[in-house]
């Protein structure tokens, strides 16, 4: 025989449980009460409490009405007896309170074993403080006796009643019901299951509160093992609790989905013949089919009890809360709130619509992202400068001839790791006009960088090799700068060790020919004459050389060379047209925006920013606030993005170099994506307390629902709403160039310092964009947060400023400044803002990751350039996201229903 309180198996003929304490009954005559559960406080509440003036005491009682027990309680009379001891009605003498005095059995306290069970109920117990929990408050001894101080609770339990009166109506049942998940859930909250849910433990006191009591069998979540996994009433538990697995809050679930049953039908889940049979066979008791229950039972209930019955643990609801916003009427998010509790990420992701978007609201979203997509192209095609030449050289053909080159001064020791790249120098615009009126003259603003490092050597910086890094010092170094039209404007090199270069003897080195040099570096059509040299190498040399002239197309347009060789090779020249240096402009822009973005940054970026968010994650973890399957969903974004920008922006990291390269192109995304996943897990819990549901698409995303519509809905709206930021940031150089206003915003292609248009560098252009995407999604998210809580309705205000300051901060100076930058940073936080606070942190992701892709990749219409080809291909993949977008959003967009067959 097994104890119908704990299931502990007992031989025939035992009287009480020796584990629990409770009363034990044959199986062949169950009876009702044994059934439902061993004497419990609310069981033993069954007999009618003695009248407040009665002086009378119970037959056996213990204490007789009037008596003080360890002078300061008053017996008022037994309310209740059972297996685990009396209950007494007291008055507290020195508070003037009415309270319940729980005493063990005579013959049950002498066991150490129980007797520590029950001080066990008391340390669980005393945890949970709600409305709908019965209080528990301290243990007292008299006499050697040890009793237990609880909430008096005027009223009947729930079972009494359902047997009395059938059924509650429905309204009332569902308040009943909510009541339920609210104090199961605060005793969740604390980490503790109570493992005995059933209508016997649960009163309905004198207005009708529900309060859960008996916390006999509560254990903390954590410490339920195997060997204690059966404990509870056989009727109410759940499957893994009969096969002794594991057992979770999930466990509780279940036990509440049938009481939710018994208490809108007025009958149990299980009949009393599936029980017997169960419990006999050693299986699990089957609950009735849905055909079988109540035809006035609400949908909405139907449906939810189905969730909760279900044999899977994984395929329940995952918080009594989300139980109760699936009632008539539910909201679990404001419950919770309400309540002043932080809801769970598993909470947070069953909150909300369960439905997406209507399909033709969704397939006319579409239409409109594919217009805007196509409408930023056309925009973008004109918004490139007058200065911008009409057909630039492809990369290729321009590296080409830099390889070449080096080659021809002895300078290329065979070796192939270069990087290349078109940069846009707003310092050579603006020359004096050619001769002949056609255009102005001088080298195009847009010029081509070519690196070439020796294997083994790279770059410093985690951003990549540059035009200054590598340093020069490295012999077989190479750096070379051209226009478009392949004009070197200046050139440094370390010459490769003796024998390395092609074509090298052991002979002495002829004198360099300046003449046939400068003619192969493109200046044979140039004037030039000698003169006293200025510069200074910045490699070493041991002859320097100077010419001035003029250019060829325009005479009043001076020109000057400054140049050194070493060892008959020519290793150092620097071009100035009309005192502009192009170097100069490409050195200090990229040291000035290394300084802006990373020098002075540093500090806060990485000892900082992280020690900060490390010890609010920390602190979040210790006390089991944090969501760690968000943050390593944000984690494995970052570093995913970060690699790819990482390993395609840098040929230099391809080179077999060993783990010295890998190393060094992971050891940034990982830090990258380290700082994310501390920051998300710093920020996380205090939204999900203010500011739940922005969260819902994201942890749905998160607990790997990638097709649910609510995932397919932010992500569509997120993209329409960066594809209008993106449109904007195309448009307001043609706005600005019609109302005059200063400043000038550039196409990404063109201001960036790492692209040369191939398929490789587009890739590393997007890795880029997803992962700065996600990072400004969550800095808005932290913004808005503290403007929340110091600002109060006047965030978006606040935070609309800050994020156009931050934008404008980080942007200025390279190529996007003025009244033009400042109206396209506006665009973008308001862009940020509208998809955050309408939509969600997933939808507030996708819009900048869309926005900083597009503007990143910087796709073309123009067929004639290198980067059409390989940057459309990003054109087709943001059209295919949008589409299964747009087709998830659209799955599964019904309300649940019910079956109507079993």
């Amino acid at each position: 025989m097994r104890c119908s309180r704990c299931n502990e198996p007992h031989e025939t003929g035992s009287s009480t449980c020796a584990r629990c304490g409770a009363v034990l009954a044959e199986v062949g005559s169950l009876s009702d009460d044994s059934l439902r559960a061993g004497p419990t406080l609310a069981d033993s509440r069954a007999p009618a409490p003695a009248a407040s003036g009665s002086r009378r005491s119970a037959p056996g009682s213990r204490f007789e009405p009037g008596e003080q027990i360890g002078g300061r309680y008053r017996i008022g009379g037994l309310v209740g007896r059972g297996g685990m001891g009396e209950i007494y009605r007291a008055e507290d003498l020195k508070l003037g309170q009415t309270v319940a005095l729980k005493f063990l059995p005579r013959d049950v306290e002498k066991d150490p074993v129980l007797l520590e069970r029950l001080l066990e109920e008391v340390r669980l117990a005393r945890q949970v403080a709600h409305p709908n929990v019965c209080r528990v408050f301290d243990v007292g001894e008299v006499d050697g006796r040890h009793f237990l101080t609880m909430e008096f609770v005027d009223g009947e339990d729930l079972a009494s009643l359902l047997r009395r009166i059938g059924r509650l109506s429905e309204d009332k049942a569902i308040q009943v019901a909510r009541q339920i998940c609210a104090g199961l859930a605060a005793a969740h909250d604390q980490g503790i299951l109570h493992r005995d849910l059933k209508p016997a433990n649960i009163m309905l006191d004198g207005r009708g509160r529900a309060k859960i009591t008996d916390f006999g069998l509560a254990a903390v979540a954590s410490q339920v093992g195997a060997e204690d996994a059966g404990s509870g009433t056989p009727a109410y538990m759940a499957p893994e609790q009969h096969e002794r697995r594991e057992v979770t809050e999930r466990s509780d679930v279940y036990a509440l989905g049938l009481v939710l049953h018994e208490l809108f039908t007025g009958r149990p889940a299980v009949d009393e013949d599936s029980l017997r049979s169960a419990i006999e066979s050693g299986s699990v008791p089957t609950p009735s089919r849905p055909s079988e229950w109540d035809d006035r039972m609400p949908p909405e209930v139907r449906g939810i009890l189905l969730r909760c019955l279900e044999l899977d643990p994984a395929r329940r609801p995952s918080s009594p809360l989300v139980v109760a916003a699936a009632l008539p009427g539910g909201d679990a998010l404001a419950a919770a709130l309400a309540a002043g509790d932080t809801p769970s990420p598993e909470m947070v992701a069953e909150a909300g619509a369960t439905g997406g978007l209507a399909p033709r609201t969704a397939v006319v979203l579409l239409c409109v992202v594919v217009a805007l997509l196509l409408g930023q192209l056309w925009l973008s095609d004109r918004a490139v400068p007058a200065s911008f030449p009409e057909r630039p050289k492809p990369p290729a053909v321009l590296a080409d001839r830099a390889a070449e080159l080096a080659a021809e001064l002895g300078l290329d020791d065979g070796t192939r790791a270069t990087r290349s790249w078109y940069s846009w120098l707003g310092s050579l615009t603006g020359l004096p006009s050619r001769a002949d009126g056609s255009g102005s003259a001088g080298p195009s603003p847009l010029t081509f960088a070519w690196r070439k490092a020796p294997a083994g050597t790279l770059p410093r910086a985690p951003t990549g090799s540059t035009w200054v890094d590598p340093p020069m010092e490295i012999a077989g170094s190479v750096r070379v700068l051209m226009d478009d039209q392949g004009l070197v404007l200046a050139l440094a090199a370390t010459p490769p060790a003796s024998g390395e270069a092609s074509g090298a003897t052991d002979s002495p080195p002829p004198p360099l020919d300046w003449d046939a040099a400068l003619a192969s570096l493109g200046y044979g059509d140039f004037d030039l004459r000698p003169a006293e040299p200025e510069g200074t190498p910045t490699v070493w040399a041991d002859e320097r050389r100077a010419f001035t002239g003029t250019w060829p197309q325009a005479p009043d347009l001076p020109v000057r060379i400054d140049a050194a060789a070493a060892g008959g090779r020519l290793v150092w020249l620097d071009t100035a047209v009309d005192g502009r240096r192009p170097s100069a402009t490409l050195v200090g822009t990229w040291k000035s925006f290394q300084s802006r973005t990373m020098d002075k940054s540093r500090l806060f970026l990485f000892l900082l920013l992280p020690a900060v968010a490390g010890v609010f994650a920390w602190r979040n973890h210790r006390l089991r606030r944090a969501d760690p399957r968000g943050a390593g969903l944000a984690f494995t974004i970052v570093l995913i993005a970060n690699l790819v920008n990482q390993i395609c922006r840098d040929p230099l990291y391809n080179s077999p170099r060993g783990w010295n390269a890998i190393l060094h192109a992971v050891s940034p995304a990982l830090l990258i994506a380290v700082e994310s996943w501390l920051f998300y897990l710093a920020i996380e819990p205090y939204v999900r307390r203010t500011w739940p549901k922005v969260l819902i698409g994201w942890s749905r995303l998160a607990a790997r629902r990638s097709h649910d519509p609510v995932v397919g809905r932010e992500v569509l709206t997120g993209m329409l709403l960066g594809l209008v930021g993106a449109c904007s940031r195309a448009g307001v150089p043609l706005l600005g160039e019609w109302l005059n206003l200063p400043g000038e915003l550039l196409p990404r292609f063109l201001a960036s310092f790492g692209g040369d248009g191939g398929l490789r560098n587009t890739f590393s252009h997007a890795g880029l964009g997803v992962s700065s995407g996600f990072q400004w999604a969550l800095m808005a998210l932290f913004l808005v947060t503290v403007a929340r809580m110091l600002v109060g309705r006047g965030w978006p205000i606040v935070t609309g400023a800050l994020l156009t300051v931050l934008i404008v901060t980080l942007e200025t100076g390279m190529g996007r400044g003025g009244a033009i930058g400042f109206l396209d940073a506006g665009v973008r936080a308001a862009v940020i803002l509208l998809a955050l606070s309408r939509f969600g942190l997933l939808a507030c992701a996708s819009a900048i990751g869309s926005y900083a892709v597009l503007t990143n990749v910087q796709p073309t219409l123009r067929t004639d350039l290198w980067l059409f080809g390989p940057r459309f291909v990003f054109v087709v993949l943001l059209a295919a996201l949008a589409a299964w977008a747009c087709a998830a959003a659209v799955t599964g967009r019904r309300q649940l229903t019910v079956p109507s067959q079993d």
